[in-house]
C-alpha cells in the first residue's frame, strides 16, 4: 500500500514543475533554432526541398556513369528514400556537439539536463526532414508509386532513426567536448559509413558471402526499412532491423551513462 506523505507530495509537485520548465525551454529552443536558421535566407524552408533534389542530380550522374540498378523502382524515389533518412542521421550526429557549445550560456545560468539540447537538435532536424518526405510524397504521386498498409511502419522507422542518431550524437558529444580532435575525425568516419550503407545503391550489389557482415551495420536495416516501405510497399526485413535495434541499444548503453557522467562539467570546459 502506498503511503502519501507531505514529502512525497512536494517531490511530485517539484517533478511536475521541473518537467514543465524543461518542456517550455525545449519548445523555445526549437522555435529559436528554426527561425534563426533561415533568418537571412531568401529561400527559407525551400532549401529543404532543394537539398535532396541537388543530391539527386549528383546520383543521376553516377547512375549514368556506372549504370546502377534500382531494383525496379523509379530512380528518384529510390534515391530520395535513402538520402532523406541518411541526411537526418548525418545532421543530428554532426550537430550534437554544437548544441552543447552553442548553448553553454544557458546551462551556465540555469540548471537543466544537458540532454535537452541534443533533443532540441533532433527535433529541429525532424521538422526539416519532414519537408523532404513531403517532397518524396509528391514525387510518389507523380510516379504513381502505390501506397499500402506497410506505410504504417514509417513512424517506427523514424523513431529508430532518431534514437540511432541521438545516441551516436550523445556519445560523440560526451567525448568531443573534451577532445576536439574527435570532432575532426568523425567526418571521414561518417563518409566511409555512408558508402557502407545502401543509401544510393541497392543491397543486391553486395556479394552474398559478405551480406551477413554487411548487415551488422545498424544503419543498413533502417535505410532498407525505409526503402522497402516506400519503394516496394512491403514491411521492413525484421532480421536486418533487429541488428539495427541491437546496435541502438549498445550505443545507448555506452553513450547515456558516459554523457550523464561528464555533462555536469561541460560548463567548466567551455
Amino acid at each position: 500500500m502506498t503511503v502519501f506523505t507531505e514529502g512525497n507530495y512536494q517531490r511530485n509537485i517539484s517533478f511536475r514543475e521541473e518537467l514543465r520548465r524543461n518542456l517550455g525551454l525545449l519548445r523555445a529552443l526549437v522555435a529559436r533554432d528554426l527561425k534563426g536558421k533561415y533568418r537571412r535566407s531568401q529561400l527559407g524552408f525551400l532549401w529543404n526541398f532543394l537539398q535532396p533534389l541537388l543530391q539527386m542530380v549528383v546520383y543521376v550522374v553516377l547512375r549514368l556513369l556506372f549504370n546502377m540498378s534500382t531494383d525496379g523502382s523509379p530512380f528518384v524515389i529510390f534515391i530520395l528514400s535513402g538520402v532523406i533518412p541518411w541526411n537526418y542521421f548525418l545532421q543530428v550526429v554532426n550537430g550534437s556537439p554544437g548544441q552543447i557549445t552553442g548553448n553553454a550560456g544557458i546551462f551556465r545560468k540555469v540548471n537543466v539536463p544537458r540532454e535537452l539540447f541534443l533533443v532540441n537538435g533532433a527535433l529541429v532536424n525532424i521538422v526539416e526532414t519532414s519537408i523532404g518526405f513531403l517532397l518524396l510524397g509528391i514525387l510518389m504521386i507523380i510516379y504513381k508509386v502505390p501506397v499500402n498498409w506497410s506505410i504504417l511502419w514509417l513512424p517506427v522507422l523514424a523513431l529508430l532513426l532518431a534514437l540511432m542518431a541521438l545516441g551516436l550524437g550523445m556519445l560523440l558529444t560526451a567525448v568531443g567536448v573534451y577532445q576536439a580532435d574527435i570532432l575532426v575525425f568523425i567526418n571521414p568516419v561518417l563518409q566511409v559509413w555512408f558508402f557502407l550503407t545502401p543509401v544510393f545503391y541497392p543491397i543486391s550489389l553486395i556479394p552474398e558471402k559478405y551480406l551477413a557482415l554487411y548487415t551488422l551495420n545498424p544503419m543498413v536495416g533502417i535505410i532498407l526499412g525505409f526503402r522497402n516501405v516506400i519503394n516496394s510497399g512491403v514491411a521492413p526485413d525484421l532480421g536486418s532491423l533487429a541488428y539495427s535495434l541491437v546496435g541502438i541499444v549498445i550505443i545507448w548503453m555506452i553513450a547515456w551513462p558516459l554523457f550523464r557522467r561528464v555533462s555536469p562539467y561541460f560548463a567548466d570546459v567551455l
